[in-house]
C-alpha cells in the first residue's frame, strides 16, 4: 500500500497506472498529513473548495507558500480512467492543488521543466 512509502510534504511522487485512484489519494493524504504534522504554519482557507470526503483525513486548506511543496503526478494511459481518477479526486477539495493527472505512455512522459526539455531536444 502507498501508506508504506512514508511520503513527506516535500516529496515528488510519480504514480504510473494510477486509476482508479486509491494509491494516488493515499499518497495525497500522506503529503498533507506530513505537512500538517511538520509544525509549519497553516495556510489561509480557500473560499471555493468543497469539504474533503469523510474517508480521507486531508485538511481542508488551500495551498499557499506555507503549504506542502511536494507534488503527485498520477498517470494512466486510458483517458477514460484518468478522467475517472480526476473526478474521484475532485471532492477532496484544495489538496488536489498538489495533484497533476496526466494521460501518457509511461515510457514517454514529457518533461515538466521547459529548460530540461529544450536542453535534451538540442542535444
Amino acid at each position: 500500500p502507498a501508506a508504506l512509502l512514508n511520503v513527506q510534504h516535500h516529496h515528488a511522487v510519480l504514480d504510473l497506472c494510477a486509476a482508479p485512484g486509491s494509491k494516488t489519494l493515499q499518497v495525497l493524504e500522506g503529503l498533507y498529513t506530513s505537512w500538517r504534522d511538520s509544525g509549519l504554519p497553516p495556510p489561509s482557507p480557500h473560499p471555493h473548495t468543497t469539504p474533503p470526503s469523510s474517508s480521507l483525513t486531508i485538511p481542508h486548506t488551500a495551498l499557499s507558500p506555507n503549504g506542502p511543496s511536494g507534488v503527485i503526478v498520477a498517470n494512466d494511459l486510458s483517458a477514460k480512467r484518468a478522467y475517472g481518477l480526476a473526478a474521484r479526486a475532485k471532492p477532496v477539495g484544495s489538496p488536489t492543488a498538489s495533484l497533476l493527472v496526466i494521460c501518457h505512455h509511461a515510457q514517454i512522459i514529457p518533461s515538466t521543466t521547459p529548460c530540461l526539455a529544450l536542453t535534451s531536444a538540442n542535444g
